[in-house]
């Protein structure tokens, strides 16, 4: 018990997180049968292997919208995690032996986690050219992932990096996992992507409900219709109330504005600034209007 590698395969990155997302959601039984299961607010997976055919997702893909996410917290995945030096040597060998025109290679590019805040989560990408095959193989290996909230921004963070390596996203992704796993609290915010309700209904074809799948949709009915979120003393409780219930524009009560994957970048764009903004306090200020 426990030693199965559980393994799947998706298109991109973006069908591989919401495949995962309802694995975890519509798959308890065999998730049990595998060692794995619900260890205090978690429903764990284990052993995971996750062939990604191409590393892209849509850029339109609304982090704040959908998840609440904002760049501020993109800045701080990026700044935790990428040692932007570190990685232009790896481009740069990487590129020599392309221009060599090396029939394989293997480079490795371990993650920073320079404030302590990423908890060592991500752990390193293996860049591998394979004798016979011309897109390139990266393995991206973590520790271990809070899947419903956190995992499509770490690929896309995944995707920036192949491509400021490759110059292109055109590399196919092989994501192990130890562990991932998702809360009843958080995965509520996937009916943002599609109804919790339906895709249960859909797969259930009669069968009756497994309890943690009854538990998760308890806490989706009781989030979606509670009367008070600011009195939910828990933030990731209020965080997943505020995304599932909409104003009356049809938008997050959360009041996070719009976030779209094609608008965080790996390395900001130098900015250049007029030449009357000088000192720092005139540089913030300028930033600001921009």
């Amino acid at each position: 018990m426990g030693t199965e590698m559980n393994v799947m395969r998706f298109k991109n990155l973006q069908s591989a997180w919401q495949g995962i997302n309802e694995y975890l959601f519509l798959e308890p039984h065999r998730i049990e049968k595998m060692g794995g299961g619900l260890y205090g607010t978690e429903f764990i997976s284990y052993n995971n292997m996750v062939i990604i055919d191409k590393a892209i997702m849509n850029p339109d893909f609304d982090f704040g919208l959908k998840l609440g996410y904002n760049y501020k917290k993109w800045s701080m995945l990026v700044n935790n995690y990428v040692d932007v030096r570190y990685l232009e040597m790896l481009r740069a060998e990487i590129n020599t032996r392309k221009n060599k025109k090396a029939k394989s290679y293997n480079y490795s590019f371990h993650f920073s986690n320079l404030h302590g805040g990423g908890k060592d989560c991500l752990v390193s990408m293996i860049f591998t050219k394979r004798i016979g095959i011309e897109e390139p193989v990266v393995n991206f290996i973590i520790r271990t992932s809070e899947v419903t909230k956190r995992l499509l921004f770490d690929f896309l963070l995944v995707q920036r990096i192949i491509e400021y390596v490759y110059g292109d996203n055109k590399a196919q992704v092989h994501f192990f996992a130890p562990s991932f796993y998702i809360t009843a609290e958080s995965f509520v915010m996937y009916n943002n992507i599609k109804s919790i309700h339906k895709i249960l209904e859909e797969r259930r074809a009669g069968k009756k409900n497994h309890w943690w799948q009854d538990k998760v949709l308890n806490v989706f009915d009781k989030y979606y219709n509670h009367p008070d979120p600011d009195s939910v003393i828990y933030r990731v409780s209020r965080r997943s109330i505020m995304q599932i219930q909409k104003n009356e524009d049809g938008l997050p009560r959360s009041g996070v504005v719009s976030c779209k994957a094609k608008s965080m970048v790996l390395i900001p764009k130098t900015i250049e600034f007029p030449d009357d903004v000088i000192s720092k306090t005139q540089q913030k200020a300028y930033l600001k209007t921009l």
